[in-house]
């Protein structure tokens, strides 16, 4: 093509003469794009009525569905996407999110929604209080890569009724409401406060998996949650083993693992604290500052009096050493490769994470660094406050994890505890690199039923999962792929998966056991075997018309 690339200004001048449909018929080809028009209907997932004004967001174009929930939009040939929003419903769920490809006299695409569901509380006191300005989360019971926890789903603070409100809850879902504990009226220093406790509804988190609130689609929730009014008791704290003139802090926790906001007054020549709380169950943590971290928690229980002897003795973080073991029989090693390009690598291609058991308030896995003074497979993780935590790891560089333990406990299956100011076994972790991997071929879905009134719709996009059938791991394998086109699953650990395809996106690393299991039956069941490949056909399971996990 001499006649369009002789220099920069010649390019210019034809990319011009092209747009004006001056150039020669080449020319005219480089620089069309093809372009079709994407139409459909967003539908309520509970009632299938059409929903107003929900955004349709295709990345290069967007639009608002009109009254009867249809849009239409202009896209580039090709592998589109779109996402689906509106406030009310549900966001990032499967249904909301489809790929497919864009083609001339495409059908119609239907998206379906899932209403969230909201929760009314009306607190009433006894002991002729008002309970106004007391904040309640929402806590949902999620899991996360294989392992239950409670997650902050919402927050809303009493009026001066007694009544708060809770929007945009994902539902089904299973909930607790904890509230914070509250001060009605501040008292002169050293005299009680009045007041209310920190109380959780329907129970307390350790209660059993039974005690909780279950919510539907679309499910608006009334709850009656009394609470007594209290008067506050002084709380006297010592804190020993910190050195004059570090920085200090302490933080009170509530029963539900989450921060009291009730000043903690700290006195740095005496080492003392002291703080007003209502009858409970509390927990102080208390941080010092200097040449190293040091920490401390003391427990303690508050009941119709003031409390003395809090000690909070300071201990040093010590980090938790852990060691890589490379087992690797395929060559060459794919970390080695990309630590060579690689300056100042941390890792070695792992991604570890130490989650915390027993905490409502988030947090997470430390940075990983090379042990100062230690071999190359020698790492720790510093700052770890003492605990229980579930330990994930993955290894992005190739390969796997096929073993995580600390001083015999398979960490796989049982929680690794710290224990304050103690040195903590090492965890050791072991990679391999002799993958296997998963070639699919998906099968076109059936034709739509037009008789029956059912919406048709364009060739699209599935999802496709290998789910293992022994121990879950961290992130389940998943890749994209088109009806009639060869897709892999690569990288796999040698074992038995059930392999599924899905219509839409579904995080399926925060489904619990037994809806994995009832997602997995429906898969095909294949055995991958170090370095080899299987092949499987697949039908796509179709997600998307009920809005909602199968």
């Amino acid at each position: 093509m001499p006649g369009c690339l002789q220099s920069k200004g010649v390019l210019i001048v034809a990319a011009m003469a092209c747009t004006l449909g001056l150039a020669p018929p080449h020319c005219a080809a480089q620089t069309e794009t093809a372009f079709d028009t994407v139409s459909g209907v967003v539908k309520d997932s509970l009632t299938g009525q059409p929903i107003e004004r929900a955004l349709v967001d295709a990345q290069n174009d967007a639009v608002l569905t009109d009254s009867e929930g249809r849009f239409e939009l202009r896209l580039e040939e090709g592998v589109g996407s779109i996402q689906v929003r509106r406030p009310g419903y549900v966001v990032n769920r499967g249904a909301s999110m489809r790929t497919f490809r864009v083609s001339e006299n495409m059908k119609p695409l239907t998206f379906y929604l899932v209403p969230t569901a909201s929760i009314t509380g009306r607190v009433t006191v006894t002991n002729d209080g008002d309970a106004d300005n007391v904040t309640f989360t929402a806590y949902r019971r999620r899991v996360m890569n294989g392992q239950e926890r409670w997650m902050q789903a919402g927050a809303a603070t009493t009026n001066g009724e007694g009544v708060f409100r809770i929007f945009e809850l994902d539902a089904p879902g299973a909930y607790l409401l904890c509230s914070r504990a509250a001060e009605e009226r501040l008292g002169r220093r050293g005299k009680a406060v009045f007041g209310y406790p920190s109380v959780c509804y329907p129970a307390s988190p350790g209660d059993g998996a039974a005690n909780v609130l279950n919510l539907g689609v679309g499910q608006q929730a009334d709850v009656d949650i009394p609470i007594a009014r209290q008067p506050f008791y002084q709380v006297n704290m010592i804190e020993q083993n910190s050195p004059q003139g570090q920085g200090m802090q302490i933080q009170i926790h509530d029963q539900s693992g989450m921060p009291i906001d009730f000043p903690v007054r700290w006195n740095q020549d005496r080492q003392t604290a002291e703080a007003q709380l209502p009858n409970g169950n509390y927990f102080a943590e208390a941080r010092g500052w200097g040449n190293s971290i040091l920490y401390a928690r003391a427990d303690f229980k508050v009941y119709n009096g003031p409390v003395s002897g809090v000690n909070l003795t300071l201990l040093p973080l010590t980090p938790v050493v852990v060691v890589i073991r490379k087992e690797f029989t395929a060559s060459p090693d794919p970390a080695a490769m990309v630590e060579s390009r690689v300056m100042n690598d941390v890792s070695s291609g792992l991604n570890l994470q130490l989650i915390p058991m027993d905490s409502m308030d988030g947090g997470g896995g430390q940075a990983l660094r090379h042990s100062p003074g230690a071999d190359a497979n020698h790492f720790e993780m510093i700052n770890v406050i003492p605990g229980r935590y579930w330990v994930q790891a993955s290894y992005f560089f190739g390969g796997y994890v096929s073993a995580i333990s600390s001083g015999g406990v398979d960490l796989t299956k049982d929680p690794l505890v710290v224990g304050p100011g103690s040195t903590t076994e090492p965890i050791e972790i072991t990679l391999r690199n002799d993958t296997g991997e998963i070639d699919f071929t998906l099968n076109a879905p059936p034709a739509a039923n037009q008789n029956a009134g059912e919406e048709a719709s364009e060739l699209s996009g599935a999802a496709v999962y290998a789910i293992p059938t022994g121990t879950r791991g961290v992130n389940l394998p998943r890749t994209g792929g088109f009806p009639g086109s060869l897709g892999r699953l690569p990288n796999l650990a040698p074992g038995a998966y059930r392999v599924v395809a899905l219509d839409t996106f579904q995080n399926l690393d925060a489904m619990d056991a037994l809806e994995l299991a009832k997602l997995a039956d429906r898969g095909k069941s294949v055995s991958v075997v170090a370095g080899g490949t299987v092949n499987v056909q697949l039908d796509v399971i179709k997600t998307s018309v009920e809005g909602q996990n199968p």
